[in-house]
């Protein structure tokens, strides 16, 4: 959804992006730390700060998979960069580092 957001508002087709973005807050899943951060990314760089709002109220802190720890430092950095401390410390909270596959 990133990719497609992100390209839509490249060809100023806003309305399209903001009717993706609005859809995508609400029906995303969550399991998977790289779309999040993907997504999370995205609606930042639009300026979405409602939706932005709007997919952290969802809590993916608490819900993204810790199985791949490439995705989940993504994430931690998406969200850092974005201000959304309670949502990093929810994360580390479910101690990511313990979870990680050593073998990767």
């Amino acid at each position: 959804m990133a990719t497609l957001l992100q390209a839509l508002q490249e060809a100023r087709e806003d309305e399209q992006a903001g009717i993706l973005a609005e859809r995508a807050v609400r029906h995303a899943p969550l399991q998977d730390p790289y779309a999040v951060g993907r997504l999370l990314r995205a609606l930042q760089e639009a300026g979405e700060k409602g939706q932005v709002a709007a997919l952290v109220a969802r809590d993916p802190a608490t819900q993204v998979s810790l199985n791949e720890p490439a995705a989940v430092g993504f994430l931690l950095s998406v969200l850092w960069r974005a201000g959304e401390k309670g949502q990093v410390a929810a994360l580390v909270a479910r101690n990511p580092a313990a979870h990680a596959p050593l073998n990767t």
